[in-house]
Protein backbone atom coordinates (compact mmCIF):
# COMPACT_ATOMS: atom_id res chain seq x y z
CA UNK A 1 0.00 0.00 0.00
CA UNK A 2 2.90 2.37 1.07
CA UNK A 3 4.60 1.39 -2.78
CA UNK A 4 1.57 2.68 -4.59
CA UNK A 5 0.99 5.73 -2.36
CA UNK A 6 4.66 7.10 -2.93
CA UNK A 7 3.77 5.72 -6.54
CA UNK A 8 1.28 7.76 -7.08
CA UNK A 9 2.16 10.83 -5.22
CA UNK A 10 5.23 10.81 -7.64
CA UNK A 11 3.35 10.57 -10.71
CA UNK A 12 1.46 13.94 -9.58
CA UNK A 13 4.86 15.32 -8.82
CA UNK A 14 5.98 14.16 -12.01
CA UNK A 15 2.55 15.69 -14.01
CA UNK A 16 3.31 18.57 -12.47
CA UNK A 17 6.75 19.21 -13.22
CA UNK A 18 6.10 18.49 -16.75
CA UNK A 19 3.36 21.43 -16.77
CA UNK A 20 5.67 23.60 -15.76
CA UNK A 21 8.92 23.05 -17.25
CA UNK A 22 6.47 22.90 -20.56
CA UNK A 23 4.90 26.84 -20.22
CA UNK A 24 8.36 27.87 -18.74
CA UNK A 25 10.33 27.00 -21.46
CA UNK A 26 8.58 27.87 -24.16
CA UNK A 27 8.42 31.33 -22.56
CA UNK A 28 12.07 31.38 -21.77
CA UNK A 29 13.22 30.23 -25.68
CA UNK A 30 10.30 32.55 -27.29
CA UNK A 31 12.08 35.45 -25.42
CA UNK A 32 15.41 34.31 -25.91
CA UNK A 33 15.23 34.27 -29.69
CA UNK A 34 13.18 37.58 -29.79
CA UNK A 35 16.17 39.14 -27.54
CA UNK A 36 18.75 37.74 -30.12
CA UNK A 37 17.29 38.99 -33.01
CA UNK A 38 16.65 42.50 -31.91
CA UNK A 39 20.29 42.55 -30.69
CA UNK A 40 21.20 41.07 -34.07
CA UNK A 41 19.16 44.41 -35.35
CA UNK A 42 20.19 47.06 -33.41
CA UNK A 43 24.23 46.27 -33.23
CA UNK A 44 26.76 46.48 -35.62
CA UNK A 45 27.35 43.49 -37.81
CA UNK A 46 31.58 42.86 -36.35
CA UNK A 47 30.21 43.75 -32.97
CA UNK A 48 27.84 41.09 -32.77
CA UNK A 49 29.79 38.73 -34.40
CA UNK A 50 31.97 39.17 -31.05
CA UNK A 51 29.37 38.69 -28.55
CA UNK A 52 28.08 35.40 -30.17
CA UNK A 53 31.66 34.44 -30.25
CA UNK A 54 32.26 35.24 -26.79
CA UNK A 55 28.81 33.54 -25.44
CA UNK A 56 29.80 30.25 -27.47
CA UNK A 57 33.16 30.48 -25.81
CA UNK A 58 31.72 30.49 -22.30
CA UNK A 59 29.12 28.16 -22.59
CA UNK A 60 31.55 25.62 -24.36
CA UNK A 61 34.03 25.87 -21.60
CA UNK A 62 30.71 25.26 -19.42
CA UNK A 63 30.18 22.31 -21.12
CA UNK A 64 33.68 21.15 -20.91
CA UNK A 65 34.18 22.35 -16.96
CA UNK A 66 30.67 19.57 -16.12
CA UNK A 67 32.54 16.89 -17.03
CA UNK A 68 29.23 14.69 -17.16
CA UNK A 69 28.66 16.06 -13.21
CA UNK A 70 24.94 17.69 -13.95
CA UNK A 71 24.00 14.33 -15.84
CA UNK A 72 24.71 12.06 -12.93
CA UNK A 73 23.05 14.00 -10.69
CA UNK A 74 19.60 11.56 -11.04
CA UNK A 75 21.36 8.31 -10.35
CA UNK A 76 22.37 9.51 -6.76
CA UNK A 77 19.53 11.49 -5.79
CA UNK A 78 17.98 8.40 -3.67
CA UNK A 79 20.93 8.32 -1.79
CA UNK A 80 21.06 11.55 -1.03
CA UNK A 81 17.24 12.30 0.03
CA UNK A 82 18.24 9.42 2.96
CA UNK A 83 19.80 12.04 5.63
CA UNK A 84 20.97 15.73 5.57
CA UNK A 85 24.36 14.64 6.16
CA UNK A 86 24.40 12.31 2.95
CA UNK A 87 22.79 15.38 1.45
CA UNK A 88 25.70 17.40 2.23
CA UNK A 89 28.43 14.76 2.13
CA UNK A 90 27.55 14.13 -1.75
CA UNK A 91 26.75 17.66 -2.73
CA UNK A 92 30.38 19.41 -1.55
CA UNK A 93 32.59 16.15 -1.26
CA UNK A 94 31.88 14.32 -4.18
CA UNK A 95 30.61 17.14 -6.47
CA UNK A 96 30.70 20.97 -5.85
CA UNK A 97 34.15 21.11 -4.29
CA UNK A 98 36.29 18.60 -6.18
CA UNK A 99 35.03 20.51 -9.84
CA UNK A 100 35.81 24.01 -8.61
CA UNK A 101 39.76 23.75 -9.44
CA UNK A 102 38.53 22.68 -12.97
CA UNK A 103 35.80 25.03 -13.31
CA UNK A 104 38.51 27.77 -12.30
CA UNK A 105 41.09 26.82 -14.94
CA UNK A 106 38.73 26.27 -17.97
CA UNK A 107 37.83 29.77 -17.01
CA UNK A 108 40.94 30.92 -16.73
CA UNK A 109 42.16 29.02 -20.61
CA UNK A 110 39.08 30.43 -21.74
CA UNK A 111 39.70 34.15 -20.42
CA UNK A 112 43.15 33.77 -22.38
CA UNK A 113 41.73 32.95 -25.45
CA UNK A 114 39.28 35.43 -25.54
CA UNK A 115 41.86 38.16 -24.88
CA UNK A 116 43.86 37.56 -27.29
CA UNK A 117 41.49 36.44 -30.14
CA UNK A 118 39.09 39.32 -30.19
CA UNK A 119 40.16 43.10 -30.23
CA UNK A 120 36.98 44.35 -28.47
CA UNK A 121 35.98 42.61 -24.93
CA UNK A 122 33.64 43.66 -22.18
CA UNK A 123 35.43 44.05 -18.82
CA UNK A 124 37.74 40.50 -18.47
CA UNK A 125 36.42 39.58 -15.06
CA UNK A 126 33.15 39.09 -16.53
CA UNK A 127 34.18 36.20 -18.79
CA UNK A 128 35.38 33.64 -15.64
CA UNK A 129 32.93 34.65 -13.69
CA UNK A 130 29.89 34.16 -15.93
CA UNK A 131 31.89 30.74 -16.80
CA UNK A 132 31.66 29.84 -12.61
CA UNK A 133 28.41 31.12 -12.11
CA UNK A 134 26.81 29.01 -15.57
CA UNK A 135 28.49 25.70 -14.76
CA UNK A 136 26.89 25.77 -11.08
CA UNK A 137 23.94 27.04 -12.02
CA UNK A 138 23.55 23.92 -14.16
CA UNK A 139 24.40 22.05 -12.05
CA UNK A 140 22.29 23.05 -8.87
CA UNK A 141 19.09 23.59 -11.56
CA UNK A 142 19.42 19.83 -12.41
CA UNK A 143 19.28 18.96 -8.49
CA UNK A 144 16.27 20.77 -8.09
CA UNK A 145 14.09 19.74 -10.62
CA UNK A 146 15.44 16.09 -9.60
CA UNK A 147 13.88 16.86 -6.03
CA UNK A 148 10.88 17.99 -7.84
CA UNK A 149 11.06 21.58 -7.20
CA UNK A 150 10.25 22.10 -10.77
CA UNK A 151 7.72 24.89 -10.04
CA UNK A 152 10.33 27.31 -7.80
CA UNK A 153 13.07 26.39 -11.05
CA UNK A 154 10.77 27.64 -13.47
CA UNK A 155 9.25 30.75 -11.69
CA UNK A 156 12.81 32.00 -11.08
CA UNK A 157 14.25 31.68 -13.90
CA UNK A 158 11.33 32.95 -15.60
CA UNK A 159 11.30 36.44 -13.46
CA UNK A 160 15.15 36.91 -13.81
CA UNK A 161 15.14 36.44 -17.38
CA UNK A 162 12.66 38.94 -17.63
CA UNK A 163 14.84 41.19 -15.33
CA UNK A 164 17.97 40.53 -17.94
CA UNK A 165 15.79 42.01 -20.04
CA UNK A 166 14.71 44.87 -18.77
CA UNK A 167 18.59 45.71 -17.64
CA UNK A 168 19.31 45.34 -20.99
CA UNK A 169 16.58 46.99 -22.71
CA UNK A 170 15.09 50.07 -20.64
CA UNK A 171 18.82 52.04 -20.71
CA UNK A 172 18.96 51.15 -24.57
CA UNK A 173 15.09 52.41 -25.57
CA UNK A 174 14.52 55.05 -22.61
CA UNK A 175 18.07 56.63 -22.19
CA UNK A 176 19.29 56.38 -25.82
CA UNK A 177 22.04 54.57 -24.47
CA UNK A 178 24.21 52.52 -27.44
CA UNK A 179 24.15 48.95 -26.80
CA UNK A 180 28.03 47.60 -26.47
CA UNK A 181 29.55 44.44 -25.23
CA UNK A 182 29.26 45.82 -21.29
CA UNK A 183 25.86 46.63 -21.19
CA UNK A 184 25.03 42.93 -22.93
CA UNK A 185 27.51 40.63 -20.53
CA UNK A 186 27.06 43.03 -16.88
CA UNK A 187 23.16 42.05 -17.10
CA UNK A 188 24.13 38.43 -17.47
CA UNK A 189 26.29 37.97 -14.91
CA UNK A 190 23.91 40.03 -12.23
CA UNK A 191 21.13 37.22 -13.91
CA UNK A 192 23.84 34.74 -13.32
CA UNK A 193 24.72 35.75 -9.71
CA UNK A 194 20.86 36.49 -8.94
CA UNK A 195 19.71 33.11 -9.59
CA UNK A 196 22.57 30.97 -8.61
CA UNK A 197 21.86 32.66 -4.73
CA UNK A 198 18.71 31.86 -5.25
CA UNK A 199 19.21 27.88 -6.13
CA UNK A 200 21.63 27.92 -3.09
CA UNK A 201 18.37 29.06 -0.96
CA UNK A 202 16.74 26.48 -2.11
CA UNK A 203 19.15 23.53 -1.93
CA UNK A 204 19.34 24.67 1.62
CA UNK A 205 16.02 25.07 2.13
CA UNK A 206 15.54 21.22 0.41
CA UNK A 207 18.44 19.89 2.84
CA UNK A 208 16.60 20.89 5.79
CA UNK A 209 13.53 18.93 5.26
CA UNK A 210 15.61 15.76 5.11
CA UNK A 211 15.63 13.75 7.89
CA UNK A 212 18.80 13.55 10.81
CA UNK A 213 20.74 10.70 10.15
CA UNK A 214 24.32 9.50 9.96
CA UNK A 215 26.17 9.70 6.99
CA UNK A 216 25.83 6.18 4.86
CA UNK A 217 27.73 6.59 1.97
CA UNK A 218 30.07 4.02 1.57
CA UNK A 219 33.60 3.76 0.01
CA UNK A 220 32.38 2.41 -3.72
CA UNK A 221 30.30 6.04 -4.21
CA UNK A 222 34.13 6.85 -5.67
CA UNK A 223 34.22 4.06 -8.38
CA UNK A 224 30.38 4.04 -9.02
CA UNK A 225 30.67 7.90 -9.48
CA UNK A 226 33.83 8.34 -11.86
CA UNK A 227 32.49 5.54 -14.00
CA UNK A 228 29.15 7.77 -13.95
CA UNK A 229 30.74 10.41 -15.13
CA UNK A 230 32.56 9.43 -17.26
CA UNK A 231 30.49 7.42 -19.83
CA UNK A 232 27.46 10.09 -19.46
CA UNK A 233 29.85 12.69 -20.51
CA UNK A 234 30.90 10.25 -23.73
CA UNK A 235 27.06 9.65 -24.33
CA UNK A 236 26.95 13.49 -24.68
CA UNK A 237 29.60 14.16 -26.76
CA UNK A 238 28.24 11.88 -29.24
CA UNK A 239 24.95 13.03 -29.05
CA UNK A 240 26.57 16.50 -30.25
CA UNK A 241 27.34 14.38 -33.25
CA UNK A 242 23.89 14.71 -34.45
CA UNK A 243 23.36 18.22 -33.71
CA UNK A 244 23.84 21.31 -36.03
CA UNK A 245 27.17 22.53 -34.34
CA UNK A 246 28.72 18.96 -35.89
CA UNK A 247 26.74 19.33 -39.22
CA UNK A 248 26.69 22.76 -40.28
CA UNK A 249 30.85 22.64 -40.39
CA UNK A 250 30.64 19.05 -41.75
CA UNK A 251 28.16 20.62 -44.50
CA UNK A 252 30.84 23.17 -45.15
CA UNK A 253 33.26 21.02 -45.77
CA UNK A 254 32.04 18.73 -48.23
CA UNK A 255 29.46 20.69 -49.53
CA UNK A 256 30.42 24.25 -49.65
CA UNK A 257 29.50 27.25 -47.37
CA UNK A 258 26.29 27.92 -49.45
CA UNK A 259 24.83 24.05 -48.34
CA UNK A 260 26.58 25.26 -44.65
CA UNK A 261 24.90 28.27 -44.65
CA UNK A 262 21.41 27.19 -46.00
CA UNK A 263 21.35 24.51 -43.60
CA UNK A 264 22.06 26.77 -40.66
CA UNK A 265 19.42 28.54 -41.62
CA UNK A 266 16.97 25.83 -41.45
CA UNK A 267 18.31 24.73 -38.32
CA UNK A 268 17.57 27.60 -36.36
CA UNK A 269 13.92 27.22 -35.46
CA UNK A 270 14.39 23.48 -35.51
CA UNK A 271 16.71 24.03 -32.20
CA UNK A 272 14.23 26.13 -30.25
CA UNK A 273 11.53 23.80 -31.17
CA UNK A 274 14.01 20.85 -29.83
CA UNK A 275 15.13 22.71 -26.80
CA UNK A 276 11.76 23.02 -25.54
CA UNK A 277 10.36 19.50 -26.02
CA UNK A 278 13.63 18.12 -24.36
CA UNK A 279 13.86 20.43 -21.00
CA UNK A 280 10.08 19.30 -20.63
CA UNK A 281 11.03 15.62 -21.27
CA UNK A 282 14.41 15.81 -19.81
CA UNK A 283 14.30 16.86 -16.12
CA UNK A 284 10.45 15.61 -14.68
CA UNK A 285 11.95 12.31 -16.89
CA UNK A 286 14.83 12.56 -14.45
CA UNK A 287 13.35 13.51 -11.35
CA UNK A 288 10.43 10.72 -11.58
CA UNK A 289 13.16 7.74 -12.70
CA UNK A 290 15.75 9.09 -9.89
CA UNK A 291 12.93 8.47 -7.19
CA UNK A 292 11.88 4.98 -8.32
CA UNK A 293 15.35 3.65 -8.53
CA UNK A 294 14.76 1.37 -5.20
CA UNK A 295 10.88 0.79 -5.77
CA UNK A 296 10.11 -2.73 -7.47
CA UNK A 297 10.06 -3.25 -11.15
CA UNK A 298 6.17 -2.82 -11.70
CA UNK A 299 6.90 0.89 -10.48
CA UNK A 300 9.85 1.57 -12.53
CA UNK A 301 7.45 0.40 -15.60
CA UNK A 302 5.13 2.80 -14.71
CA UNK A 303 7.23 5.64 -14.29
CA UNK A 304 8.51 4.92 -17.73
CA UNK A 305 5.38 4.28 -18.99
CA UNK A 306 4.32 8.15 -18.01
CA UNK A 307 7.18 9.17 -19.52
CA UNK A 308 6.97 7.51 -22.91
CA UNK A 309 2.81 9.11 -22.93
CA UNK A 310 4.76 12.78 -22.55
CA UNK A 311 6.71 12.46 -24.83
CA UNK A 312 4.48 10.61 -27.68
CA UNK A 313 1.89 13.38 -26.99
CA UNK A 314 4.26 15.96 -28.22
CA UNK A 315 6.03 13.87 -31.06
CA UNK A 316 3.15 11.91 -32.16
CA UNK A 317 1.88 14.51 -34.26
CA UNK A 318 5.25 16.23 -35.89
CA UNK A 319 6.35 12.24 -36.57
CA UNK A 320 2.78 11.87 -38.94
CA UNK A 321 2.59 14.81 -40.44
CA UNK A 322 6.57 14.35 -41.75
CA UNK A 323 6.15 10.46 -42.64
CA UNK A 324 3.20 11.25 -44.50
CA UNK A 325 5.22 13.45 -46.88
CA UNK A 326 8.62 12.07 -47.08
CA UNK A 327 8.56 12.00 -50.59
CA UNK A 328 7.58 15.45 -51.33
CA UNK A 329 10.06 16.50 -49.12
CA UNK A 330 12.95 14.53 -50.99
CA UNK A 331 11.16 16.20 -54.65
CA UNK A 332 11.68 19.60 -52.85
CA UNK A 333 14.61 19.04 -52.13
CA UNK A 334 16.14 18.57 -56.12
CA UNK A 335 14.26 21.79 -57.44
CA UNK A 336 16.79 24.55 -58.05
CA UNK A 337 15.46 27.19 -55.09
CA UNK A 338 17.86 28.05 -52.25
CA UNK A 339 14.29 28.18 -50.34
CA UNK A 340 12.97 24.97 -51.27
CA UNK A 341 15.94 22.94 -49.95
CA UNK A 342 16.03 25.54 -46.79
CA UNK A 343 12.73 23.55 -46.12
CA UNK A 344 13.52 20.19 -46.88
CA UNK A 345 16.63 20.00 -44.63
CA UNK A 346 14.76 21.65 -42.00
CA UNK A 347 12.03 19.18 -42.13
CA UNK A 348 14.78 16.21 -42.69
CA UNK A 349 16.82 17.88 -39.11
CA UNK A 350 13.70 18.04 -37.55
CA UNK A 351 12.78 14.35 -38.15
CA UNK A 352 16.00 13.67 -36.50
CA UNK A 353 15.89 16.13 -33.79
CA UNK A 354 12.79 14.98 -33.04
CA UNK A 355 14.03 10.94 -33.24
CA UNK A 356 16.45 12.35 -30.58
CA UNK A 357 14.27 12.29 -27.83
CA UNK A 358 13.60 8.81 -27.95
CA UNK A 359 16.95 8.46 -27.46
CA UNK A 360 17.22 10.61 -24.37
CA UNK A 361 14.11 8.81 -22.84
CA UNK A 362 16.09 5.65 -23.04
CA UNK A 363 19.15 7.17 -21.95
CA UNK A 364 17.74 8.67 -19.02
CA UNK A 365 16.86 4.81 -17.74
CA UNK A 366 20.68 3.38 -18.69
CA UNK A 367 22.12 6.44 -16.49
CA UNK A 368 19.54 5.97 -13.65
CA UNK A 369 20.13 1.96 -13.35
CA UNK A 370 23.82 2.70 -14.03
CA UNK A 371 24.62 1.27 -17.13
CA UNK A 372 26.19 4.10 -19.41
CA UNK A 373 29.07 2.53 -20.38
CA UNK A 374 26.96 -0.31 -21.63
CA UNK A 375 25.04 2.49 -23.61
CA UNK A 376 27.99 3.97 -24.94
CA UNK A 377 29.76 1.03 -26.41
CA UNK A 378 25.63 0.66 -28.67
CA UNK A 379 26.86 4.26 -29.44
CA UNK A 380 30.21 4.09 -30.98
CA UNK A 381 28.23 1.56 -33.59
CA UNK A 382 26.54 5.21 -34.83
CA UNK A 383 30.63 6.63 -34.75
CA UNK A 384 31.71 3.90 -36.82
CA UNK A 385 29.30 4.42 -39.69
CA UNK A 386 29.80 8.40 -39.18
CA UNK A 387 33.01 7.99 -39.43
CA UNK A 388 32.64 6.02 -43.03
CA UNK A 389 29.90 8.73 -43.92
CA UNK A 390 32.58 11.95 -43.27
CA UNK A 391 35.79 9.97 -44.95
CA UNK A 392 34.34 8.70 -47.96
CA UNK A 393 32.07 10.05 -50.56
CA UNK A 394 29.37 7.54 -50.38
CA UNK A 395 27.08 10.63 -49.56
CA UNK A 396 26.57 13.13 -52.29
CA UNK A 397 24.39 16.18 -50.83
CA UNK A 398 23.21 17.33 -47.28
CA UNK A 399 19.69 15.83 -47.50
CA UNK A 400 21.37 12.54 -48.61
CA UNK A 401 23.40 12.86 -45.50
CA UNK A 402 20.72 13.37 -43.63
CA UNK A 403 18.42 10.64 -44.94
CA UNK A 404 21.51 8.23 -44.17
CA UNK A 405 21.75 9.51 -40.51
CA UNK A 406 18.19 8.52 -40.19
CA UNK A 407 18.51 5.33 -40.98
CA UNK A 408 21.71 4.63 -39.40
CA UNK A 409 19.78 6.16 -35.93
CA UNK A 410 16.54 3.79 -36.68
CA UNK A 411 19.27 0.52 -36.92
CA UNK A 412 21.28 1.75 -33.51
CA UNK A 413 17.38 2.44 -31.63
CA UNK A 414 16.57 -0.81 -32.24
CA UNK A 415 19.57 -2.23 -30.59
CA UNK A 416 19.18 -0.40 -27.92
CA UNK A 417 15.75 -0.63 -27.13
CA UNK A 418 15.98 -4.25 -27.63
CA UNK A 419 18.95 -4.66 -24.47
CA UNK A 420 16.53 -2.25 -21.95
CA UNK A 421 13.82 -4.87 -22.73
CA UNK A 422 15.75 -8.20 -22.03
CA UNK A 423 17.24 -6.33 -19.24
CA UNK A 424 14.21 -4.54 -17.57
CA UNK A 425 11.56 -5.67 -19.22
CA UNK A 426 10.94 -1.99 -20.17
CA UNK A 427 10.03 -0.44 -23.82
CA UNK A 428 8.34 2.11 -25.82
CA UNK A 429 5.14 2.02 -26.67
CA UNK A 430 4.42 4.27 -29.68
CA UNK A 431 1.02 4.93 -28.51
CA UNK A 432 -1.27 8.04 -29.13
CA UNK A 433 -5.09 8.91 -28.69
CA UNK A 434 -7.09 8.06 -31.57
CA UNK A 435 -8.42 11.61 -31.72
CA UNK A 436 -4.38 12.72 -31.80
CA UNK A 437 -3.93 10.01 -34.14
CA UNK A 438 -6.98 11.30 -37.01
CA UNK A 439 -6.46 15.06 -36.66
CA UNK A 440 -2.21 14.12 -37.39
CA UNK A 441 -3.42 11.89 -40.00
CA UNK A 442 -5.45 14.58 -41.89
CA UNK A 443 -3.32 17.62 -41.46
CA UNK A 444 -0.50 15.38 -42.54
CA UNK A 445 -2.86 14.50 -45.69
CA UNK A 446 -3.60 18.31 -45.96
CA UNK A 447 -0.06 19.46 -45.78
CA UNK A 448 0.66 16.25 -48.28
CA UNK A 449 -2.23 17.95 -50.99
CA UNK A 450 -0.78 21.62 -50.19
CA UNK A 451 2.94 20.08 -51.21
CA UNK A 452 2.17 18.44 -54.56
CA UNK A 453 -0.35 21.09 -56.55
CA UNK A 454 1.08 23.91 -54.85
CA UNK A 455 4.56 23.86 -54.17
CA UNK A 456 5.50 21.23 -56.18
CA UNK A 457 5.04 22.36 -59.91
Amino acid sequence: MAHNNNSQRMSKQFHASFRWTLSGSFVYETCKVAHCLLLMKCMPTALYGTMGSLFSIIYLVTYIADLGATNSLPPFIHLMNKSKSNFKTFLLTYSLLPHAPLIIGCAGVATYIAATTFTQLPFLWLIPSIIFLETTRTFLRMLLHATFLTKHVVSIEVAILFLYLAMTWVPVVVFNQPLTLNTIFIPHFIDSLICVSAFVLLVLSYQRSLPNAPCSIDNTLPKRLITTRLFNYLLRVTRNMFTSNFLTPLFAWRFGLVSAGTFYIASIIVNALQSVIKSTIWYPGNALLANVKEESQEVKMQAFTSINNKLMSMLAPVIIIIGLNIDSIIKISKLPSITNESIALALLFLLISLAEFFFLLYEQLYIIEEAANKLFLFKLTELAVLYVMVRHSIITSPVATLVALIVVRAVSFAIISTNAWSTWKIALRFHASRWVIAGSVATGLFVSVVLKYIIIP
